[in-house]
């Protein structure tokens, strides 16, 4: 009898589990299938609030595409925190690494994070100075300084700005690059 009673009480524990499963796919699956962003957003992050750290099938990829969704009401501060975990996660692809690398900077300095989103455009530096490719590498490093310098020249630091257009051109002698370090000359003059 004691037996049985265990049998069951496990068997239900099991089933409990498989359904939380089951849900959070489908919650998931849902919230992805919405063509509007902001909508998508929001229910992403509800998806994060309920499932959060319970090791969900696509935990990560909820936080990485609240990330990578663009919508105006989304608190950017949110949108970057949600990118940086899930670039610690496991089963994040290459692709969306660098997407998220790329994005996060720009949420923390729209949401005025300037310290947070240099060093957030540093660590895409470093993923650079860390590729295989090296065409591909010099151009996510030179990504990374260019941004550093858009943010500094935005906040009137413009020998930051210009330092690191500097450093990004030396790098990669893209007309871009070249383009805001001239403009950036004249708004100087």
């Amino acid at each position: 009898m004691k037996r049985t009673i265990l049998a069951f009480v496990t068997l239900g524990i099991l089933c409990s589990g498989l359904a939380i499963a089951q849900g959070a796919d489908e919650e998931y699956l849902k919230a992805m299938q919405i063509s509007d962003n902001c909508q998508k957003a929001k229910a992403l992050e509800a998806y994060i609030g309920k499932y959060a750290g319970q090791g969900t099938t696509n935990e990560h990829w909820a936080y990485a595409y609240y990330c990578l969704t663009p919508c105006a009401t989304t608190d950017p501060k949110k949108a970057a925190e949600a990118g940086e975990k899930a670039m610690t996660m496991s089963g994040i692809d290459e692709g969306t690494k660098l997407q998220l690398l790329a994005t996060v900077p720009s949420l923390y300095f729209k949401a005025g994070q300037k310290d947070s989103a240099d060093a957030a455009a540093m660590k895409l530096i470093e993923y650079g100075k860390a590729s295989k490719d090296q065409n591909t590498g010099v151009k996510i490093q030179a990504g990374g300084y260019q941004m550093i310098g858009q943010f500094a020249e935005k906040s009137g630091d413009f020998g930051k700005a210009a330092e690191n257009y500097i450093k990004a051109y030396g790098i990669y002698k893209d007309p871009s690059i070249s383009k805001q370090l001239n403009g950036l000359a004249s708004t100087l003059y």
